[in-house]
């Protein structure tokens, strides 16, 4: 008994001091949600909209036209291209369609906004390239539209660097030929934080 009594007394006084561990703290979310309704539709004449809720223009989608022709050899050469781009209007900001630079794929509703996904200071929504080499009968068309796939549909990520902090936020669009359709976008203002795309809370 006196032996057993021995071996219960060290293990109560383990028991007794070990500590309570704190619970982790909870990821704070500021969102700001833009949900335009009716939706937002830009054109050839060009839209900018805040995506941070600060009051000032942030994005703006335009469209480009270059033309060319010219004479070359005794035949003629036309050319023509016509490009979607969304413009970052504030330098702070960069936007990406794709969630990594080393294995590329559209961003994804619910998808985490990857810090290291391929960020640039402007996109390209849509592009159309032709080349008429009148005297050979040729017409070459050349497109780019990555969202094809989806009918247009599109999420893209975005940050923005405010001294050191980085925001992250997303937009959800529809790309067309001449013409974009801006559904809905969110902004966490909770710096050093990402957050899912399509996330509102």
């Amino acid at each position: 008994m006196k032996n057993l009594l021995l071996l219960l007394i060290p293990l109560v006084f383990i028991v007794s001091c070990k500590k309570e561990e704190a619970p982790e703290a909870a990821v704070q979310y500021n969102i700001f949600v833009n949900d335009w309704n009716p939706d937002l539709v830009g054109y050839s004449s060009g839209i900018p909209i805040d995506v941070t809720g600060g009051g000032q223009l942030d994005i703006n989608y335009r469209v480009y036209g270059a033309y060319q022709w010219y004479d070359s050899a005794g035949h003629d050469v036309y050319f023509i291209a016509r490009y979607e781009v969304l413009e970052l209007i504030d330098t702070t900001f960069k936007i990406a369609a794709y969630n990594d630079t080393i294995n590329p794929n559209l961003f994804a509703i619910n998808e985490m906004i990857n810090p290291s996904a391929k960020w640039e200071s402007g996109l390209t929504l849509y592009g159309k390239r032709w080349w008429d080499h009148s005297n050979s009968n040729s017409n070459i068309v050349h497109y780019y539209n990555p969202f094809s796939i989806n009918n247009g549909e599109a999420y893209l990520a975005i940050t923005r660097n405010l001294n050191g902090d980085i925001y992250y936020g997303w937009v959800h669009l529809n790309v067309q030929p001449d013409m974009v359709t801006f559904y809905e976008s969110g902004f966490n203002q909770i710096p050093n934080v990402p957050i899912q795309i399509g996330q509102t809370q």
